[in-house]
């Protein structure tokens, strides 16, 4: 992994959902010396390595998070999204269907408490 790949691994890491543009805004804040497309470059290396995952945003610009295990919850209303970790959800699959799972995505729509106006 290059230098750059790592620090955007560690922007990743450490932010809620970033796109791209996120991502470079916030090499810039940092001041790391880095352009939008080595940005966009790295961004398909940590992919096609796994490292990543990109989440669909229909309408929206792509979405990057951790490659961790879990699924989100999308708000209906305003686009937000926050992670889902479900405990043993592999096993569960297994015992529904009696396979092994080799990953999942998966993603529940829901109005967030914001937009019901809870908050």
């Amino acid at each position: 992994m290059t230098h750059n790949a790592s620090k955007i691994l560690d922007i990743i890491n450490y932010s809620d959902h970033p796109t791209a543009d996120d991502i470079y805004m916030e090499v810039k804040r940092l001041g790391i010396k880095m352009s939008p497309a080595t940005v966009y470059n790295s961004l398909a290396a940590l992919h096609s390595e796994g490292a990543i995952v990109k989440l669909p945003d229909e309408g929206g610009a792509t979405r990057y998070d951790k490659s961790l295990p879990h699924g989100h919850m999308i708000c209906s209303a305003c686009g937000r999204i926050s992670d889902l970790f479900i405990d043993d959800f592999p096993d569960y699959l297994r015992e529904r269907t009696g396979t092994d799972t080799e990953g999942y995505d998966l993603r529940v729509f829901h109005t967030c408490p914001m937009c019901r106006g809870l908050v």
